[in-house]
Formats: C-alpha cells, structure tokens, sequence
C-alpha cells in the first residue's frame, strides 16, 4: 500500500511548483485560462511564460457555431497595449484587409471608403426575400433591387453606405432590439436572437465582469454603466469572399490584486457574407512591474454555411482553420506591438 504521506506532500509540492511557475503574479488570469479555456499546465507554465502563443477549440451547443480560444503574453505595459488597440483591433476573425473606425456619433463619410465587389453590387438586382447572395434585411433588398434598376456601380455602393449608416444609428437608438434580420435564405436570421446564444455560451463573463456582461446581453442604446465602447467597420478575407462586416466594441476596466485589468467585447452587428453573429471575448491582465500583458481571447461565431450533408467536413476544416488563425493572430499581435515598444522606448531614450 501507498504511503499516504508520501502521496500527500508529492500533491503538496506539485502545487506549490505550478503556483511559482506563475510568473508575475498572475494566478488569478491562470485560473481564467484552465476554468473557461481548458489550457494545460505545460501551456500556461512553460509555452506562455516563453511568448508562445496558444489556441485550443471550445465545445459548442450549436451546429453552427465554431469556438475558439487563445493566450498569449504581449511585453509591453498594459496601458501601452490599451492606447494602441483603437488603431488595431486586430484579435477578429479572419484576415483583416481594412479596418476603420466609426466617428462618435458616427457619420456616413465615414463610410466613404467602403467599397463592395462587383459581384456582390450585381447580386443586389436579383436579391429578393429568401434567395441573396448577400446578407441583408428585406428592406434593404427592395431599396437596393429599385436602386439597381435605375443605377449601378458607384450609385448602389452609396445606398449601400447609407443602408448601413441608417441601420448603425438606429441600433445606437434602440440597441439589441434594432439588429437586423437577414432575409437572404429561406428562413430568417434575427441577428439579436443569435448574438445572444453566444452570449449565454460565454457565461463566465457574468462572474468576471458583470457590467460588460449585462451591457452584452441588454443593450437598450443607452450608455451603459462602466462600460465604454466604439464602433468600427472592417473588410476580411474569410472563406471564399471578403467580408464586410460592423463592430461594437465594448470596454471594461477593473483590477485584480492591486493590477489593471481590462475586459474587451467585440460584436458583430452586421456581416455581408457567412456570418449571422459573432462574438469575441479578450481579458488583459497587467504583469507584476507592468512588464507584460497577458492577453485572454475567446471567439464565438455563428455560421451559416456549416449544414448539408458535407457540414462535419466543413466544421473540421473551419475549427483547424480557426485555431491556427487564432494562433497567428496573437503571434502577430505581439510581434507587432512589442517591436513598436521597443522602437518608441529607443526613441525616447535618445538610441
């Protein structure tokens, strides 16, 4: 028979070995990490302490929904990422090609250099309730079907931005009750009823940041109480077409044993092509010294191409591709953030 004592201070010494592993101070972003994205040991103690990047698939309750999740840690300051994220929320879904921000309150010139392809310009002609190639209410298809009539090019591409611009500011008016309702398959898409599926699969949130949790899940348009937020558009390269798709971002800032944190929600609010919702997730935690950021980003996306008889093949195909573009996205992160540190800290030094 076993020691009993033995086994007890073997167990005893292992614990205290995992917790000094964490470096920083950081225990309770590793509790994050093994609660709500299943990271293993050797991840959070050995491949994240040494600036790897790391991305795993989550379970789903959803056909069509493909979860992903990724660490990393970034060295540059936690107030140094937060100043630069406005130009680059980079941690989205796919490729990104152009991203822009929305003016506050937002304005329609701040579409103008949005441009669609042309096969999606002469998609609108033929776009009628239950059969688009693009995404779209079915309003929008009877103003863009009567404005492809009378125009083309350049003419539908500013309704096209007007749409939008139409529909952002009515979503700033009433919230969650205003997202669209894609009319382009057989049976309607409401975005809302989507969204907020993926919301209660991000549960967590609820016990972590309660603000941003309940702004997610009750946006009425009114600012919500500690949390701030911007909107931007985007176009990315993601699966066959690019994608252009709106952005609600919303942040919360807390702390956690005396250090910054800071809690990031990125959802979709309309996409053109594939997605009927999306969420992203991303928790910042500030390193004892402020010597580092370690970056936690869950992302949940809704997507209406995963059905037919083909659908496993594509789910495996699209969570392989996920989770390297995870991995890639975070590596890019932090390459791009830590030699742009490095560059002004050489700068202000005089080197």
């Amino acid at each position: 028979m076993k020691n009993p004592y033995k086994i007890a201070a073997a167990m005893a010494f292992l614990a205290a070995t995992m917790t000094a592993s964490e470096p920083g101070g950081m225990h309770d972003f590793f509790e994050l990490l093994r609660d709500h994205a299943g990271l293993t040991q050797h991840d959070m103690n050995v491949a994240l302490p040494a600036g790897k990047a790391v991305a795993i698939n989550l379970s789903h309750h959803e056909k069509d929904e493909i979860a992903v999740a990724g660490a990393g840690r970034i060295r540059v300051p936690l107030h140094f990422f937060v100043d630069s994220f406005r130009q680059m929320p980079s941690m989205q879904r796919g490729q990104q090609l152009i991203t822009r921000p929305f003016s506050d309150p937002p304005q329609l010139k701040d579409l103008d250099t949005m441009t669609l392809p042309a096969e999606d310009l002469r998609a609108f002609a033929g776009c009628r309730p239950g059969m688009c190639d693009v995404k779209l209410s079915a309003a929008m298809m009877a103003q863009l079907g009567a404005g492809a009539r009378a125009t083309a090019g350049a003419g539908l591409t500013e309704i096209f931005r007007k749409l939008i611009f139409e529909y952002v500011t009515r979503y700033l008016a009433n919230g969650n009750r205003a997202m669209m309702i894609y009319a382009d398959k057989p049976e309607p898409v409401e975005s809302s009823a989507a969204f907020l599926r993926l919301v209660k699969e991000s549960d967590w949130l609820r016990q972590e940041a309660r603000p941003l949790y309940d702004c997610l899940q009750s946006f009425s348009g009114r600012p919500c109480p500690e949390v701030d937020s911007f909107f931007f558009w985007s176009i990315a390269s993601f699966g066959f077409k690019p994608v252009f798709s709106v952005t609600h971002v919303m942040t919360h800032r807390t702390a956690r044993q005396g250090r910054p944190w800071m809690f990031i929600a990125f959802k979709q609010i309309y996409a053109d092509h594939y997605l009927d919702a999306s969420l992203g997730l991303a928790v910042l935690g500030a390193e004892s010294g402020d010597a580092a950021t370690w970056v936690f980003y869950v992302n949940r996306t809704r997507i209406d191409a995963l059905g037919g008889w083909l659908g496993p093949l594509k789910r495996s195909v699209m969570e392989d591709k996920s989770r390297v573009q995870m991995r890639q996205n975070l590596s890019g992160l932090k390459n791009s953030l830590e030699m742009k540190f490095a560059t002004g800290a050489r700068y202000h030094s005089g080197g």
